[in-house]
């Protein structure tokens, strides 16, 4: 089953060709060695240091670097995004706006950490749900408000 996850792992995984992100500092702390750890007993992919081939051309996945800026300006790489190797290839782009351009509604949230931003394809199918369920859905899906002012291209 396809899986992708974001989030703050506040680990450090380096620039270490093949597992850590380059131009990312050099250092590793304990999270991070977890979190390296963690995705290869799994077989999943951290999104921000991949690339593909085309055109015999390698290509970044990932526009932006910086996921965190801390204090005194001090920048870190510690949010994620992460797939299984399943869905590796329907990823498209991951942008992180370490620019700080991106707006929601206008406004930027207050915080020392940047967006992420991805598109990945899929191909779905629509499944009809029991009663009781898709009650629950469709009230779940009517207070679900999303806005945005910029979108990946």
């Amino acid at each position: 089953m396809p899986k992708m996850l974001f989030g703050d792992f506040n680990g450090h995984i380096g620039d270490e060709e093949g597992k850590g992100i380059p131009g990312n500092q050099k250092a590793l702390n304990h999270n991070g060695v977890r979190l390296l750890e963690w995705v290869e007993k799994r077989n999943l992919n951290i999104v921000n240091r991949e690339s593909r081939m085309e055109d015999g051309q390698e290509v970044k996945l990932t526009e932006g670097l910086w996921t965190r800026y801390g204090h005194n300006a001090q920048k870190s790489i510690i949010d994620y995004m992460i797939v299984s190797r399943d869905l590796l290839h329907n990823v498209v782009k991951l942008q992180i706006d370490d620019l700080l351009e991106i707006r929601i509604e206008n406004e930027r949230i207050n915080s020392d950490h940047n967006y992420l931003l991805s598109l990945v394809e899929v191909n779905y199918h629509r499944v009809e749900w029991p009663e009781p369920n898709k009650q629950r859905w469709n009230a779940i899906k009517g207070s679900l408000k999303i806005c945005y002012t910029k979108t990946l291209n």
